[in-house]
This record gives structure tokens, C-alpha cells and sequence, in this order.
């Protein structure tokens, strides 16, 4: 949902996803000379609008006005009505589903030890629910990185030979954020010998999760899955002990079909779910059945529940039951689904797009679509950044470029090169590797390798707060490999700015800056060879205005940009 509201001088405008609210602000620029930044109260409030937060809390940071904290503590946070927000959007990470949240949104002025209060701006917000007559999408947390996995978890991997069990499950529960439960529901509406789940899945070592399908089939439902089963790989090794596990056993070509004949990576993570043959809805996204694919990187599954979507899935999938090679797929996949350019995508319907397929052309209609945004794209890339996107960030644009990338010298060299372009905004995956101030050393879960460790997602946004939106999503790597190589599936969907009908686009362009900002700050430090002296004095707030607001109004900064392109419309 989208809600704002004004008071002549400033504003705010609420975009809310499953588990993220933006706030973003805005104000007449008279207004902001002595602006020191925004104190934000919460009041949490149940379904039926009982307040269950006790009067509700200041939200906090971790950054104090130097004058008032000197020496700010790891594990101390400050609220905002005393250390208030310097920024003009800020984001509440912390919602639950079924709630109401009420936020007052004070600017504060003055001087840091003696704050002064401007007329508060009082919003009402609900999260969108997972439920959807349409669309179900699911983040997991992604981050266990982070200073909130740090301080609530001490640090500890969720397998920790020192925590008990259920120490690690409450670990992996609040890294899952919903996402593995969301996976075992999908499978648990299959409930007797009426229904259908056909799977490709590239990874499928959760154990858990393999034993709901195997639960589906001993109650007669009619489970198939194509797998990752090439010679000499581990993947394949671990696919194969887990379906052993189980209890999938002597199951090959009845209801294992292993995906051995192909040069490339049969990469897919989809489920058809089917109700006497018929196809009803489909899972996918970008989710390996995997403890690093639920538990460790970033990853989104997407529930779509439109027959004629499910419908091409499945023809997809059984195509991919009979093990073709690589050019007999090519063939099939180029007559069934063929390529489009930029303006043959419909925009009044859900386009799925198949590989492998014969070139590059498909990935070439990606590129611009990215680049045909009029005020924001923002793009995950969890490999590499391709030619065809390379040279787009090159060119000139009317939009502002968000692109997130996993770390690495390479994913380094590619930020530093693009953002001194104010139109180009570039974060590399990064954490605090020791402990800088007042934040803490960073670890991760250790469930994924060295080469994908922050994000997995494959998404794109195209002016998400513009007139004609457009996510797209699933499990292709916008790269060569996955458009002329790997088994891959992905979705175009046109979305709609109309008041109530901004679902899709809200939950990832929420999920999307939620990772970014993130990353991008510990980017910053990990890159900052400046003095120590100038590098305590970033762990602090602006204690002049003019040394943090500025660039919210200088017309050539990426701040100006995003505020422009967030604000509540009015002027």
C-alpha cells in the first residue's frame, strides 16, 4: 500500500511492502535551514486496532551527535528524537504481518543539545499481506551479515556446536523471515491423489523441505521432479544423497527424473502445483532448495496463481522431463516462447521467457528495458555485470541506476568505476570485518561459497513509483550463460500505479533498498583509505544542516534524485 500527507512545509510518503515500510520525506527547501534531520515515533497496533506496543517507542539508529554521545558503545542504539534520521528516506524493517502501524514524523531543529520540534505529520500504515489472490512473494532476511544478527544471535552461526537446537532453529527461522515456511505450504496444498507437483529444481539438499514432497507423495499425490544429476559434480552427489535421505529411493524416471543431458546448469527452481491435471499456479524465484538459498544469501520466491502461467510452466517442464540436449531444448524453447523485443513485451499481461535459447537477443531486450526507465531501474547481479548492461550505465539516462552486486576485487573495481556517476549507484557486498565505533564485527552463516555470499536474487525494477512499472524476476542471471545456456525461467510483469493495485512493485522496491542501503554503507567504509581522525567523525551526525541537507537539493546529486523520485506528490 501507498499513503502520504503534507502539512504545507513538509511531507511523508509511506510505501509498504510484507515486511518493509519506507518513509520518505520531503520539504520546502526554506523550511530545512536549520533542519538537524526527523524523529520518528512507532506505535504498533494488532488487526482489530488495539494498541499492543504500550504507547509505542522512538525509533533508533546507531548514530548519535557527537556533542551529546562522545563515545558511542556497540549494542547501543539512539532514538531519533534526540539523534534524529539525516536522511529523506528511512525504512521501519522490523513489520510483522496482520499489523497497523502508526508513525509520527517530527522534524527537529535547533542545535544537537537542545533539540526544538516541528508540527508532527501522523500516518497510519498496514503491511501488504502475504495472501494474494494473484501474486505471493516471500524474502528471506538475507543478511545474517549484519549488526541485528550480530547483537541478537552473539555472533554465532546457526549451527554452532555450542547452541542447542532449538538456539539454532530460532537462528534459521528469523534468517528464513517466512520463506521456508512459504516453500513447505506451497507443497502442503498437494493433498491427495487430485493434485500435482512437478518440480526443477537445481539444488534440492534441504532435507526438510524434500521430505514435505516426499510426505505429498506417500498421500498419492502425483510428484515429479527433474533435478541436477550430471556427471562428476557435487551438486549432483548432494542432490542424490538427500532424495536418498528422503526416501526417494529407485524413484528415477517415476518420479525422479534426473537432468543429465546438457553441457550447461540446469538451474531452475520452480513448482507446478496441478489439480486433476490441470495446472493451477506455479512457484518460482530465485530460491535453491538449499540452506544457502533459504538461510544464507539474499532470495525471493514468487507465487503466481494464474492458470495460463502455470500452464506454460508446466509445458516447460515437460519438455525438461525427457533430458534433452541442449540444442533439441534450444529448438523447442525457440518455437514455444519466442524472442521479443523491447516493444513486442505486452503490457497487459505476465510474460514468462524460457532458456536456453538460440543468442543473446533476449538478454539484449533486458538491457533495454532497464534503460528505457524515465526516473529510477534498480537491477540485482549476483555474477557479473554484462556488456549489454555495461553499456547502458554508460550511456546517458533520464533515471537514477540502482545496482547491487556481491563482493570481491572485481565487483569493487565495477562500483568505483560507476559512481562517480550521480545517476549511477553501485554496492558491492560488504560487512564490518572488525569492529569500527560503535558496530560490532559482522559473520556470515557460512552456508553459501565465497563467490555468492551477500545476494542471489535476479530482479529487476523499471520505474517502480513511475506511470507504467515493470518488475522481472526468476531464476536467470541476466547474463549470457543463462540466456543462451542454462535450463532458466523468468517472468516480465507489467505492474499498475493505480491507488491499491501497487503490491508487486512496493514489496521489491522495499526488499531492494532494505539490502542496498545496507551494503552500500559498508561499501563506503571498506573502500575509505581516509584518515582516521576524518573516519570517526562519519560514525557521528551532522551537527550543521547545511553539512547533510545540501545535497537532498543540489539537482546533480543522487540524493536529490531519490528524494524527487520517492516524495508524496505535492508541492
Amino acid at each position: 500500500m501507498r499513503t502520504g500527507l503534507h502539512n504545507n512545509k513538509f511531507s511523508v510518503h509511506a510505501i509498504a511492502g510484507t515486511h518493509v515500510i519506507t518513509l520518505a520525506f520531503d520539504a520546502k527547501k526554506e523550511e530545512t535551514k536549520k533542519l538537524l534531520g526527523f524523529a520518528i515515533h512507532r506505535t504498533k497496533f494488532d488487526k482489530d486496532g488495539n494498541d499492543i506496543s504500550q504507547g509505542g517507542d522512538w525509533m533508533k539508529g546507531y548514530k548519535p551527535f557527537q556533542e551529546v554521545i562522545p563515545k558511542p558503545q556497540p549494542k547501543v542504539t539512539y532514538p531519533t528524537n534526540l539523534h534524529p534520521i539525516q536522511s529523506f528516506t528511512w525504512a521501519d524493517y522490523a513489520v510483522e504481518q496482520d499489523k497497523i502501524y502508526k508513525y509520527k514524523v517530527i522534524p527537529v531543529f535547533g542545535k544537537p543539545e537542545k533539540p526544538e520540534y516541528g508540527d508532527e505529520l501522523e500516518i497510519d500504515v498496514k503491511p501488504e499481506l502475504y495472501e494474494d489472490e494473484m501474486h505471493e512473494i516471500y524474502f528471506n532476511r538475507g543478511s545474517a551479515a549484519s549488526q541485528a544478527y550480530a547483537i541478537k544471535f552473539d555472533n554465532l552461526k546457526p549451527d554452532d556446536e555450542s547452541l542447542t537446537e532449538k538456539e539454532k532453529q530460532e537462528r534459521l527461522t528469523w534468517l528464513s523471515r517466512g520463506l521456508f515456511e512459504a516453500i513447505c505450504e506451497f507443497i502442503r496444498q498437494a493433498k491427495d491423489e487430485r493434485y500435482g507437483l512437478h518440480a526443477a529444481l537445481y539444488e534440492l539438499d534441504e532435507i526438510d523441505v524434500m521430505r514435505e514432497f516426499k510426505k505429498a507423495l506417500d498421500n498419492k499425490v502425483d510428484v515429479k521432479i527433474v533435478y541436477e544429476a550430471r556427471k562428476g559434480l557435487k551438486q549432483t552427489e548432494d542432490n542424490q544423497e538427500t532424495l536418498k535421505e528422503a526416501e526417494f529411493n529407485k524413484n528415477d524416471g517415476i518420479v525422479t527424473f534426473p537432468r543429465k543431458n546438457t553441457d550447461k546448469i540446469p538451474h531452475n527452481k520452480f513448482i507446478v502445483l496441478l489439480k486433476d491435471d490441470k495446472p493451477l499456479m506455479v512457484w518460482t524465484g530465485s530460491t535453491n532448495i538449499s540452506m544457502g538459498g533459504i538461510f544464507g544469501h539474499s532470495n525471493v520466491g514468487h507465487c503466481v496463481k494464474n492458470k495460463d502461467i502455470a500452464e506454460e510452466y508446466e509445458t516447460y517442464w515437460q519438455i525438461l522431463s525427457t533430458d534433452p540436449d541442449r540444442d533439441e531444448l534450444v529448438s523447442q524453447v525457440n518455437e514455444k516462447w519466442p524472442y521479443l523485443k523491447k516493444d513486442e513485451v505486452p503490457n497487459d499481461k505476465i510474460t514468462p521467457i524460457f532458456s536456453p535459447r538460440t543468442g543473446n537477443k533476449m538478454l539484449e531486450t533486458y538491457a533495454e528495458l532497464f534503460n528505457s526507465a524515465k526516473n529510477l531501474a534498480v537491477i540485482t547481479l549476483p555474477f557479473n555485470l554484462d556488456e549489454k548492461f555495461a553499456s547502458k550505465l554508460e550511456g546517458d539516462s533520464e533515471a537514477i541506476r540502482y545496482v547491487m552486486l556481491n563482493s570481491g576485487k572485481e565487483n569493487i573495481d565495477i562500483a568505483k568505476k560507476y559512481n562517480p556517476d550521480p545517476d549511477v549507484i553501485v554496492a558491492a557486498g560488504s560487512k564490518f570485518e572488525d569492529v569500527w565505533g560503535q558496530w560490532l564485527n559482522e559473520i556470515h552463516t557460512g552456508y553459501n561459497g565465497s563467490n555468492c555470499l551477500y545476494i542471489h536474487t535476479k530482479f529487476m525494477l523499471i520505474d517502480p513509483l513511475g506511470p507504467e512499472p515493470m518488475v522481472i524476476t526468476g531464476s536467470a542471471n541476466f547474463s549470457k550463460p543463462s540466456t543462451s545456456g542454462n535450463d532458466e525461467n523468468m517472468l516480465i510483469i507489467p505492474c499498475s500505479n493505480e491507488e491499491g493495485k501497487t503490491r508487486v512493485q512496493d514489496i521489491y522496491l522495499g526488499e531492494f533498498f532494505r539490502l542496498f542501503d545496507h551494503w552500500y554503507f559498508r561499501y563506503l567504509h571498506s573502500i575509505d583509505t581516509s584518515s582516521k581522525t576524518e573516519q570517526a567523525k562519519k560514525r557521528f551526525l551532522k551537527s550543521k544542516p547545511a553539512d547533510w541537507v545540501t545535497r537532498y537539493f543540489d539537482g546533480k546529486s543522487d540524493q536529490y534524485k531519490r528524494r524527487e523520485i520517492f516524495k508524496w506528490g505535492w508541492k
